[in-house]
Protein backbone atom coordinates (compact mmCIF):
# COMPACT_ATOMS: atom_id res chain seq x y z
CA UNK A 1 0.00 0.00 0.00
CA UNK A 2 1.55 3.48 -1.10
CA UNK A 3 0.98 6.80 1.12
CA UNK A 4 -0.07 9.78 -1.07
CA UNK A 5 -0.24 12.90 -0.15
CA UNK A 6 -3.42 15.53 -0.09
CA UNK A 7 -2.41 18.76 -0.37
CA UNK A 8 -1.86 21.16 2.59
CA UNK A 9 -2.80 18.06 4.87
CA UNK A 10 0.11 16.75 7.23
CA UNK A 11 0.20 13.35 8.97
CA UNK A 12 2.29 12.22 11.92
CA UNK A 13 2.48 8.91 13.20
CA UNK A 14 3.48 8.12 16.23
CA UNK A 15 4.94 4.99 17.36
CA UNK A 16 5.36 3.38 20.27
CA UNK A 17 8.68 3.04 21.79
CA UNK A 18 10.33 5.50 19.63
CA UNK A 19 10.27 8.72 22.10
CA UNK A 20 13.26 8.91 23.70
CA UNK A 21 13.86 11.02 27.00
CA UNK A 22 17.83 11.69 26.43
CA UNK A 23 19.15 13.00 23.34
CA UNK A 24 20.78 10.83 20.75
CA UNK A 25 24.15 10.55 19.96
CA UNK A 26 25.71 12.37 16.71
CA UNK A 27 28.20 9.58 15.84
CA UNK A 28 29.82 5.90 16.35
CA UNK A 29 29.80 5.42 19.68
CA UNK A 30 31.04 6.67 21.87
CA UNK A 31 33.36 9.08 19.90
CA UNK A 32 31.87 12.33 17.98
CA UNK A 33 31.80 12.35 14.74
CA UNK A 34 34.45 14.97 14.85
CA UNK A 35 36.79 13.16 16.93
CA UNK A 36 36.60 10.35 14.23
CA UNK A 37 37.57 12.85 11.41
CA UNK A 38 40.45 14.37 13.59
CA UNK A 39 41.87 11.13 14.17
CA UNK A 40 41.48 9.79 11.02
CA UNK A 41 43.32 12.51 9.65
CA UNK A 42 45.85 12.05 12.50
CA UNK A 43 46.38 8.56 11.04
CA UNK A 44 46.17 9.45 7.45
CA UNK A 45 49.12 11.93 8.25
CA UNK A 46 50.89 9.06 9.78
CA UNK A 47 50.51 6.50 7.41
CA UNK A 48 52.03 9.02 4.18
CA UNK A 49 54.87 9.54 6.45
CA UNK A 50 55.71 6.25 6.81
CA UNK A 51 55.08 5.47 3.00
CA UNK A 52 57.23 8.89 2.72
CA UNK A 53 59.75 7.51 4.73
CA UNK A 54 60.01 3.94 3.48
CA UNK A 55 60.12 5.21 -0.07
CA UNK A 56 63.34 7.28 1.11
CA UNK A 57 64.78 4.65 2.84
CA UNK A 58 64.61 2.39 0.01
CA UNK A 59 65.76 5.04 -2.85
CA UNK A 60 69.23 5.04 -1.21
CA UNK A 61 71.95 3.13 0.01
CA UNK A 62 73.99 5.60 1.78
CA UNK A 63 74.04 4.80 5.92
CA UNK A 64 73.48 8.35 7.00
CA UNK A 65 70.72 9.41 4.39
CA UNK A 66 68.68 6.16 5.69
CA UNK A 67 68.97 6.87 9.13
CA UNK A 68 67.29 10.39 8.45
CA UNK A 69 64.72 8.70 6.49
CA UNK A 70 64.44 5.99 9.35
CA UNK A 71 64.10 8.96 11.55
CA UNK A 72 61.37 10.30 9.63
CA UNK A 73 59.23 7.00 9.07
CA UNK A 74 59.35 6.71 13.30
CA UNK A 75 58.30 9.95 14.26
CA UNK A 76 55.23 9.18 11.80
CA UNK A 77 54.65 6.18 13.75
CA UNK A 78 54.61 7.59 16.73
CA UNK A 79 52.37 10.70 15.43
CA UNK A 80 50.07 7.75 14.84
CA UNK A 81 50.23 5.97 17.70
CA UNK A 82 49.47 9.43 19.88
CA UNK A 83 46.64 10.34 17.68
CA UNK A 84 45.19 6.66 18.54
CA UNK A 85 45.85 7.47 22.61
CA UNK A 86 43.89 10.19 21.94
CA UNK A 87 41.02 8.56 20.61
CA UNK A 88 40.55 6.30 22.84
CA UNK A 89 40.76 8.43 26.07
CA UNK A 90 38.53 10.75 24.03
CA UNK A 91 36.31 6.78 23.87
CA UNK A 92 36.89 6.49 27.84
CA UNK A 93 36.16 10.21 28.71
CA UNK A 94 32.67 9.85 26.67
CA UNK A 95 31.85 6.29 28.25
CA UNK A 96 32.33 7.63 31.19
CA UNK A 97 29.57 10.74 30.71
CA UNK A 98 27.44 8.38 29.16
CA UNK A 99 27.62 5.87 32.93
CA UNK A 100 27.19 8.68 34.87
CA UNK A 101 23.99 9.81 32.80
CA UNK A 102 22.85 5.84 32.81
CA UNK A 103 23.18 5.69 36.60
CA UNK A 104 21.60 8.98 37.34
CA UNK A 105 19.08 8.03 35.41
CA UNK A 106 18.69 4.65 37.22
CA UNK A 107 18.59 6.38 40.52
CA UNK A 108 15.94 8.32 39.50
CA UNK A 109 13.74 5.75 38.18
CA UNK A 110 14.31 2.91 40.39
CA UNK A 111 14.92 4.62 44.10
CA UNK A 112 18.08 3.25 46.47
CA UNK A 113 17.64 -0.12 48.82
CA UNK A 114 18.36 2.32 51.84
CA UNK A 115 15.23 4.17 50.71
CA UNK A 116 12.91 1.02 50.65
CA UNK A 117 14.65 -0.42 54.50
CA UNK A 118 13.72 3.28 55.52
CA UNK A 119 10.14 2.97 55.20
CA UNK A 120 10.30 -0.61 57.62
CA UNK A 121 12.63 0.92 60.23
CA UNK A 122 12.40 -0.89 63.31
CA UNK A 123 13.82 1.55 66.07
CA UNK A 124 15.67 -0.83 68.58
CA UNK A 125 18.27 -3.35 67.96
CA UNK A 126 15.82 -5.90 66.56
CA UNK A 127 15.24 -7.23 63.66
CA UNK A 128 18.70 -7.35 60.94
CA UNK A 129 21.07 -4.38 60.22
CA UNK A 130 22.74 -2.53 57.71
CA UNK A 131 24.62 0.27 56.92
CA UNK A 132 24.78 2.38 54.07
CA UNK A 133 26.68 1.10 51.27
CA UNK A 134 26.61 -2.67 52.51
CA UNK A 135 24.64 -4.98 49.34
CA UNK A 136 24.04 -7.45 52.55
CA UNK A 137 22.06 -7.55 55.91
CA UNK A 138 23.42 -8.90 59.52
CA UNK A 139 22.32 -9.80 62.72
CA UNK A 140 22.51 -7.68 65.80
CA UNK A 141 25.93 -9.55 66.83
CA UNK A 142 28.11 -10.03 63.44
CA UNK A 143 31.20 -8.71 63.36
CA UNK A 144 30.53 -7.14 59.94
CA UNK A 145 28.60 -4.26 61.82
CA UNK A 146 30.97 -3.64 64.35
CA UNK A 147 31.75 0.09 64.67
CA UNK A 148 29.55 1.02 61.85
CA UNK A 149 27.57 4.23 62.19
CA UNK A 150 24.11 5.16 61.02
CA UNK A 151 23.10 0.89 61.27
CA UNK A 152 19.69 1.08 59.97
CA UNK A 153 17.69 -1.40 61.58
CA UNK A 154 14.31 -3.50 60.41
CA UNK A 155 12.60 -6.54 59.49
CA UNK A 156 14.56 -9.35 57.58
CA UNK A 157 11.52 -9.03 55.24
CA UNK A 158 12.06 -5.18 54.76
CA UNK A 159 15.81 -6.16 54.06
CA UNK A 160 14.97 -9.02 51.26
CA UNK A 161 12.08 -6.87 49.55
CA UNK A 162 14.63 -3.93 49.34
CA UNK A 163 17.56 -6.39 47.64
CA UNK A 164 19.39 -7.11 50.26
CA UNK A 165 20.90 -10.40 50.88
CA UNK A 166 22.13 -12.10 54.14
CA UNK A 167 25.34 -12.28 55.55
CA UNK A 168 27.06 -14.97 54.60
CA UNK A 169 29.11 -14.95 58.13
CA UNK A 170 25.69 -14.56 60.32
CA UNK A 171 24.74 -17.59 58.04
CA UNK A 172 27.81 -19.49 59.13
CA UNK A 173 27.81 -18.46 62.65
CA UNK A 174 24.37 -20.63 62.95
CA UNK A 175 22.27 -17.49 63.31
CA UNK A 176 20.08 -19.26 60.51
CA UNK A 177 18.65 -16.35 58.84
CA UNK A 178 18.95 -17.34 55.10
Amino acid sequence: MSSISLGGARTRVARAGTARSAPLHDGPEPWARRDVVVVAVVLAVAVAGLVVGWLGVSDTVDLNSQTRWLGFGITALIVGGFGMVFWLLLGLRRVAVLRRDVLAELDRRHPAPAAAVATALVTDRSGFGTAAGMRRYHAPDCQMLAGKDGVRWAAEAAHVEAGLRPCPICTVGGLGHE
